[in-house]
């Protein structure tokens, strides 16, 4: 209200109460009413005064609040006096743009997918991307964030140098960069560097049975010289000489490496005879004495975040042609039907990855590039497995010749775990394509799930 507009009514209220004669006429008041037309009323001392009421002053840009992307001001008598900032790449959160954060559950700033990318941390696989850095991969590929891969020619997933090491990649030579003495091929990594080991120095040092094996190396090869079977490559000692390390008819060897692998992926039978009662064809039929989290080998009592539980039932693990292979079965029953047939669940780095990739380490089992409907992938669109080995080009080359259906049918459970309570399943099944359906696919998953396009292969690795 103006200072004029307040005058005016001070007017018409003074002859409102003249008429009405409720005028003051000691000088004291309760309200404006009591005095005089050209008087206000200090209601705090009850006395009127000759000034007219001062009008309240609105201090400026008191506060802000946040309307869509832009925030406004008002002053202290609420009333708007204009935009204060519009936000750009970020929110209007409260009273004003906030700055954006790599946790902020949007993508603002920089980043190129939901709190990853530019300044942020590197996104997964499957996010967007402009450039290799936007990526945990370092493998930026048509604005995608790619899977790490082995072959890639760069340090990425869990490779602790270029292409080698950590869980899914070969081992490294001498002089590259290791975390523990798995990651190299001396099976020594000392100061975070693959260095010699005294089983690689060309003699017979001390504790050895022949030159760089037996004792506390690596098991020697067939005609080396031992005293127990703990020294050979075979576990298997005889008159001072191992016997030579071969795979059984049902697995292949990968290449010269003392591991063996399943040529099939496993079908679950009642016993080791392979014919007979089998499970997990076409559904969840395991007998009740075989549940779900089954204890294992070296997996007793609280092991991955569950208790285990000793089964009644011992199915067994094989490697049949020409079958369907078993399904919905989870980690602890693939695990324990490997040990039930005398074998374990396969390592990526170890056995898995190297049978798959073959002699030529290649992307996938038959190439580099996927060929679509080689495999029970889906680029076929089938939705169910088909039987082991009858996608007779779905196989790999050289020593793994023999060795079907690692890419697609089934994705199958690995021992490479990390965390406590995932594993990961490895290769793809009938749902997948392209990267996920590699050999360098891995995608951890809860060791409890039991979905229909999981599977498994057994292996069988010497001293």
């Amino acid at each position: 209200m103006t200072r004029t507009s307040r005058f005016a009514l001070a007017l018409t209220f003074l002859a409102a109460t003249t008429l009405a004669g409720c005028s003051s006429s000691d000088g004291t008041c309760a309200s404006d009413s009591d005095c005089d037309a050209n008087q206000y009323c200090i209601i705090e001392e009850g006395v009127c005064d000759d000034e007219l009421a001062p009008l309240p002053e609105c201090e400026s840009q008191a506060y802000s609040i946040c309307s869509g992307d832009t925030s406004y001001w008002y002053n202290s008598c609420d009333q708007l006096e204009g935009e204060r900032e519009v936000c750009e790449n970020t929110e209007c959160i409260g009273d004003r743009c906030a700055e954006p954060t790599c946790s902020d559950a949007s993508q603002n700033g920089d980043e190129t997918d939901i709190d990853c990318g530019g300044s942020c941390g590197g996104c997964a696989p499957g996010g967007t991307c402009l450039r290799d850095r936007d990526c945990l991969s370092e493998r930026c590929s048509g604005g995608t964030c790619a899977e790490a891969s082995c072959t890639d020619g760069i340090i990425n997933g869990t490779e602790t140098d270029t292409d080698c090491g950590g869980d899914t990649c070969n081992s490294c030579g001498l002089g590259d960069t290791c975390e523990e003495g798995g990651d190299c091929d001396s099976g020594k990594c000392e100061n975070s560097i693959c260095a010699p080991s005294s089983c690689g120095d060309g003699s017979q040092s001390a504790g050895e049975t022949d030159v760089d094996c037996g004792g506390d190396c690596p098991g020697c090869a067939g005609g080396l010289s031992c005293l127990s079977n703990s020294d050979c490559q075979s576990n298997e000692c005889v008159n001072g000489s191992c016997t030579a390390f071969q795979c059984p008819s049902d697995m292949v060897r990968i290449g010269d490496r003392v591991a063996c692998i399943d040529k099939y992926e496993a079908t679950i039978y009642a016993d080791n005879s392979c014919s007979g009662t089998r499970y997990g064809a076409s559904s969840d039929d395991y007998p009740s004495g075989f549940p779900d989290n089954v204890s294992s080998d070296g997996c007793d009592g609280f092991c991955n975040g569950n208790d285990t539980v000793e089964p009644t039932a011992s199915p067994v693990a094989c490697s049949v042609g020409n079958v369907k292979p078993s399904r919905s079965v989870t980690w602890y029953q693939a695990r324990r039907a490997c040990e039930n047939a005398g074998k374990s669940l396969c390592t990526i780095a170890q056995s898995w990855n190297p049978a798959c990739r073959g002699p030529n380490e290649t992307n996938y089992p038959y190439g580099d590039t996927e060929v679509q409907e080689r495999c029970n992938d889906g680029w076929r669109s089938l939705g169910d497995t088909i039987n082991t080995g009858s996608a007779s080009d779905c196989k790999g080359q050289g020593f793994a010749a023999s060795l079907f259906d690692m890419s697609g049918n089934l994705a199958e459970w690995t021992d490479s775990c990390s965390g406590t309570t995932n594993c990961p399943v490895i290769g793809g099944s009938y749902e997948n394509i392209l990267d996920l359906s590699s050999c360098n696919s891995r995608i951890a998953v809860d060791v409890l799930s039991a979905n229909a396009d999981f599977g498994f292969r057994c292996c069988v690795l010497g001293n």
